[in-house]
C-alpha cells in the first residue's frame, strides 16, 4: 500500500520501474512472501483488537504466498512495461546472507474466530499500490532524498564492496 518505506520490495520495484531504472531481484527471485495490502492488514489489527480474546496469537495474512519474481512481472505489466514480459530491467543480485525462501504462515484462526478475511484480492491491492505510487511523486521524490540514497547506493550499487 501507500506511504511504504522506499527500499521495500513494492515501492523499490514499483519506483524503479515507473523510472525504467534496474530492478535488483536477490538470488533467483524465488523467495515466497504472504502479501497483504495494508489497509486489509489494518482491518485485522482492528479486529484483533475488538474482539480477540487476550493472551491470544492471531496470525495476520491471505494465506496465499507469491514468489517476488511473479510479483515483480505483474508491477512490470501494471507500470506498463511491455505487458509484464519485458524483463531487460531485472538484474539478478546476489543473495543476503541467511535470506529467508518463504515467508508464510497458517492465519485460519483470525478468520474463523474473528470472522476476518481480507477485503482486497492480491490483483486490486497491487493495482491500487501501483496508482498509489504514480499519483504521488512528490512524496516518493522527498523520502528517496538524503539518506536513503546513501542507503540505496550501499546495498544495490556497491553491494559487493558494502558486504564484501
Amino acid at each position: 500500500g501507500p506511504f511504504q518505506f522506499p527500499e521495500k520490495f513494492m515501492p523499490l520495484m514499483i519506483t524503479n520501474a515507473m523510472e525504467s531504472k534496474r530492478l535488483p531481484v536477490y538470488g533467483d527471485g524465488q523467495q515466497q512472501r504472504d502479501w497483504i495490502h495494508v489497509e486489509d492488514h489494518c482491518r485485522a489489527l482492528d479486529a484483533v483488537l475488538r474482539r480477540g480474546r487476550a493472551g491470544e496469537v492471531y496470525n495476520i495474512g491471505v494465506g496465499t504466498p507469491r514468489a517476488n519474481l511473479e510479483v515483480l512481472r505483474l508491477l512490470l505489466k501494471l507500470v506498463g512495461k511491455e505487458g509484464g514480459n519485458d524483463e531487460s530491467l531485472i538484474e539478478y543480485v546476489k543473495d543476503r546472507p541467511g535470506h529467508d525462501r518463504r515467508y508464510a504462515l497458517h492465519c485460519g484462526k483470525i478468520s474463523s474466530e474473528l470472522g476476518w478475511k481480507p477485503a482486497e484480492s492480491f490483483e486490486q491491492g497491487i493495482r491500487k499500490t501501483v496508482e498509489w505510487y504514480q499519483t504521488n511523486p512528490t512524496w516518493v521524490e522527498h523520502v528517496r532524498g538524503g539518506g536513503y540514497r546513501d542507503y540505496y547506493d550501499r546495498h544495490y550499487v556497491r553491494r559487493d564492496e558494502t558486504f564484501s
